[in-house]
């Protein structure tokens, strides 16, 4: 998403996420990178995504996490933030569910937000698992534009 109005973060209870974002020079894409050395406790505690939200200076209601992990979505629960699933099997407790980030639109985000109750609970077009689907999510588009325009990394240049 390169919406001036739509602000990201990542939050990663790796302690190295930012160096790894660095390194793929995929910085840029957050106007937040929130770490493991950033926080006391891990998911599915929230205080990740509650900071992330007060250094985006946006009220945590109005907040989509996407994961992947069933302990992210109770992290994102707890601090009252929407949510979607990215991966199979679906998660029937996020607001939305979708097997790919692919899926995800600015329209389908903003209708998260928009709905009244959280978590959230919105429609989105049936999908079904691709041959090969993975429960990992994709990064950001923005990073996958990046990412497709340079060299892969080799092990011996990752942190």
């Amino acid at each position: 998403m390169q919406n001036p109005a739509v602000r990201l973060a990542v939050v990663s209870a790796s302690r190295n996420a930012g160096r790894v974002l660095g390194l793929l020079e995929l910085t840029a894409c957050f106007d937040a990178i929130i770490d493991g050395a950033a926080v006391t406790r891990c998911k599915p505690d929230p205080e990740g995504f509650l900071l992330a939200a007060d250094r985006l200076r946006v009220a945590a209601e109005s907040c989509v996490v996407v994961e992947d992990a069933d302990v992210g979505l109770k992290a994102a629960r707890a601090a009252n933030m929407k949510t979607v699933h990215i991966g199979f099997p679906r998660a029937p407790t996020a607001g939305l569910s979708l097997s790919s980030t692919g899926e995800l639109s600015q329209e389908l985000l903003e209708s998260l937000i928009a709905a009244e109750t959280a978590p959230a609970k919105i429609s989105a077009p049936p999908a079904s698992a691709p041959a090969g689907a993975s429960a990992a999510p994709r990064a950001a588009k923005c990073a996958l534009r990046r990412l497709t325009r340079q060299k892969p990394l080799s092990a011996a240049t990752m942190p």
